[in-house]
């Protein structure tokens, strides 16, 4: 039968095209539906369309087609008992899930983006309250099976709060944001998303018709994409190269100290090189690390380049590469790769470097090493991508042992000893402390400093000439450094918990992490380690921690990447900001229980800085997973001179300027600190974008400037008995800050002891003048000299 357009209105007037059997006429839009709507039946109302039509020859066929059209929209009794049907809410969820969708038609952020994608803003009313009725009373249009949709709520209880259940009413648009997809499909199946009234051309209602049909084509295709592109629970399918690959995942476990990752670049040592092989990579979580694996295979003969984000130094027919994990090349075929300290794979802001590296990396052998918590999950995974899996353990080399008291003071501090604290000034103060009680020389190593600093640190410790037999680090330590210490001492068990925004007590994993540094195998106090700690209840933790079983590792963490942000961005038509891009990606994102979402806050800071800079999406994505210390003034100015200019294609300059002296102080030393951070954040871009980042050379040569700088600051910053005496008898010829009342009592004090007996003058009594403190007196004498001054000009 064929058939033709017909025109249905709707209670705004908005015209929308619909098929209807031959005997209908296209008719205009009625001009007042209001008026009219009081006299149409209720059952034909109920999804908001109403369709005239002029019959010819029988009007009951075309009002039961009407009928079963309409039906096709919106079921006639919206009251559908969905427990009869194949998938249905349960009755405690669908009572909370009513609530919670009340906020869904006052959510203007969906509003927006639904009127982006092609719907008339006038119809959002309508549409999202249909909708509202629809997902809750016909979950079957919604969701295939009962397995998705109890699967959907899951994921829903997840995004509102992991300790919390879907019970509590919770509005908001990040919330509803969630069923955005949902709500696409459904708007475009039922005829919402159409071209103006304008666009409506009555000379050729074929080209009407297949224009809306394309339109909500499209709308339907978008819907189905973002569904698709967040659907993350099988993130190995990503890396379609190496899942064609036969690979071998083995596993180096054990503590620290037991020789894991040695055996595992031994193996690195004899990758074989030639034909569609590369040789061996190494990925390490530090640039430290990597500079150290990079230096030791070159003095072994193995020709290494190294790759981080900051520089590249390529060796000529090198076989091998040391990098960063980030920085791990997945379009390479290796024969043998190296992922160092994998258990890193569950951490909140870096754990999906990991994951790539692991899933992507194109290599005949894997090693992986790390402590034991992350087995199972490394196991799984590689049942889950087809890969062979072995397992090798270790055992530590060296014993380990925890004293049995703490350190009361610091003249117990011996040589080859190594104090923790977990604040710059915290390690500063201790490390001034134990040099003035002491008289040994500290070396300090934390993360502020710049990997070759701490390097050179290190190396000043592990020399017994060097005049240097102290360290006070931080949790820095933990991984990336050859350290020869002899007891590790805990200064505090507490560190600045971003998450819960106070101190909070360091895991287990950590305290054995730092503690494993002692007693290093192959230094002078290879035959045992100690711990210790300055207070009693901090070394009663850490004995509990020592006694704790490993916690394994239940998920690893994923993150979406340049190119998938463009692809997600196209399907979300006005929206730019990339901050809000990213909140939209992870809240839309599906995961089992084997994944999560990481941590994305530096990012969403870093975008914000750059919102009113007109950056395409691929370069401000890039811009914005640079290392940048949000937290210093100096570095945001910069990082935002850097992106205008860049935005305008021209040459961008460096802009910083060094101190012409080493600092003499360690307030003075954290600004040369941030230089150098900022010249790193140049390096990290010029890698990315050297046709504008050109000052490359200069930012090298200013790199090795600041290193110096860096180094002669600590030097400046050790305690040194002579020059405090010439500073004590400097700070006594000025009178100290304080309050005059301080000031006049020490200059009466002074006087007294410095007079002859026979001319200390007798004490009167007290009088009320007597009672006044030294502001008072201070505020009488200013007055006096100011009227005598006065005077004098009269």
């Amino acid at each position: 039968m064929r058939r033709q357009p017909l025109i249905a209105l709707q209670r705004n007037t908005v015209a929308v095209v619909k098929l209807l059997p031959e005997d209908c006429t296209p008719v205009k839009q009625f001009r007042q539906p209001r008026n009219f709507m009081n006299r149409v039946p209720q059952h034909l109302t109920n999804n908001r369309f109403i369709y005239f039509s002029t019959v010819r020859q029988s009007s009951n066929l075309a009002t039961q087609q009407t009928k079963d059209e309409e039906s096709e929209i919106q079921p006639k009794n919206d009251y559908i008992d969905s427990k009869n049907a194949a998938v249905y809410w349960p009755s405690g969820v669908a009572k909370n899930m009513h609530r919670i969708l009340k906020a869904f038609p006052r959510d203007l952020d969906v509003k927006k983006l639904a009127v982006g994608s092609g719907m008339n803003a006038n119809e959002w009313p309508l549409i999202s309250s249909a909708f509202q009725k629809q997902f809750l009373k016909n979950p079957s249009k919604f969701f295939r099976t009962q397995d998705d949709l109890l699967e959907f709520v899951d994921a829903f209880r997840q995004k509102l709060d992991t300790d919390r259940s879907i019970d509590v009413s919770v509005s908001g648009s990040s919330t509803m944001f969630l069923l955005y997809p949902m709500f696409l499909s459904f708007a475009t199946k039922s005829y919402y998303f159409h071209r103006e009234q304008s666009d409506i051309s009555d000379e050729s209602t074929q080209m009407t018709r297949e224009g809306t049909s394309s339109i909500n084509d499209n709308v339907e295709f978008n819907a189905l994409r973002l569904r698709e592109l967040t659907d993350l629970r099988l993130p190995h399918e990503l890396y379609p190269r190496s899942n064609g690959l036969k690979r071998k995942i083995i596993y180096h476990e054990g503590p620290t100290n037991s020789g894991k990752t040695y055996n595992a670049l031994e193996r690195l040592k004899k990758a074989c090189t030639g034909g569609e092989y590369s040789g061996g990579l190494y990925c390490g979580p530090l640039r430290l690390l990597a500079l150290e694996i990079y230096e030791r295979l070159n003095l072994e003969g193995f020709y290494t380049s190294l790759v981080t984000g900051q520089e590249k130094k390529i060796m000529p027919h090198a076989t091998h590469v040391a990098s960063t994990v980030e920085m791990a090349n997945i379009n390479v075929k290796w024969d043998v790769a190296v992922i160092d300290e994998v258990q890193l794979i569950g951490d909140l802001q870096r754990g999906w470097a990991w994951t790539r590296a692991l899933f992507g990396l194109q290599a005949r052998e894997i090693h992986v090493c790390g402590s034991g918590d992350a087995v199972n999950l490394i196991r799984k995974f590689a049942e889950t991508t087809g890969d062979e899996f072995e397992l090798k353990s270790y055992k530590r080399r060296s014993s380990l042992e925890i004293e049995k008291s703490h350190v009361s003071s610091l003249n117990q501090i011996q040589a080859g000893d190594c104090v923790v604290a977990f604040s710059r000034r915290e390690i500063y103060q201790i490390k001034r402390d134990i040099e003035r009680t002491t008289g040994m020389k500290c070396c300090i190593v934390y993360g502020l400093l710049p990997p070759q600093t701490r390097s050179q640190q290190a190396r000043l410790f592990n020399d017994p000439n060097s005049g240097y037999s102290v360290l006070v680090a931080s949790d820095a330590i933990g991984m990336g450094l050859n350290l020869n210490i002899r007891r590790i001492i805990f200064s505090n068990v507490k560190k600045y918990s971003g998450a819960s925004g106070g101190m909070a007590d360091i895991s287990p994993s950590l305290v054995k992490q730092i503690a494993g540094r002692a007693g290093r195998y192959g230094t002078q106090f290879a035959d045992v380690g100690k711990v210790s700690s300055f207070r009693k209840e901090d070394l009663d933790y850490i004995r509990t921690s020592f006694h704790e079983p490993l916690t394994p590792l239940r998920s690893a963490g994923l993150f979406p990447n340049s190119e998938q942000m463009e692809q997600f961005a196209a399907h979300l038509p006005g929206v730019t900001d990339l901050a809000e891009l990213v909140d939209k990606y992870v809240m839309l994102a599906r995961l089992d229980g084997e994944y999560f979402m990481c941590n994305h806050a530096d990012l969403k800071e870093s975008a914000d800085l750059l919102k009113d800079i007109p950056l395409v999406l691929s370069d401000r994505f890039t811009f914005c997973m640079a290392p940048l210390n949000t937290r210093n003034m100096l570095a945001r100015r910069i990082f935002q001179d850097y992106a205008s200019a860049h935005a305008k294609l021209d040459r961008v300059k460096l802009d910083i300027y060094l101190p012409r002296y080493a600092p003499r102080t360690s307030e003075a030393l954290r600004d040369v600190e941030i230089k150098a951070q900022i010249i790193d954040l140049y390096l990290w871009l010029s890698q990315r974008f050297p046709d504008t980042f050109v000052e490359q050379e200069l930012a090298i040569t200013l790199k090795t400037q600041v290193l110096v700088l860096v180094e002669q600051g600590l030097h400046n910053t050790t305690y040194n008995v002579k020059k405090e005496q010439i500073a004590s008898q400097r700070s006594t010829k000025y009178i100290k800050k304080g309050s005059f009342e301080q000031a006049y009592a020490q200059r009466k004090t002074y006087n007294r002891q410095t007079q002859r007996p026979h001319q200390i003058k007798k004490e009167e009594p007290e009088s009320p003048s007597d009672e006044l403190d030294g502001l008072s007196r201070a505020t009488r004498w200013f007055n006096s000299l100011s009227e005598s001054f006065f005077q004098k000009k009269l």
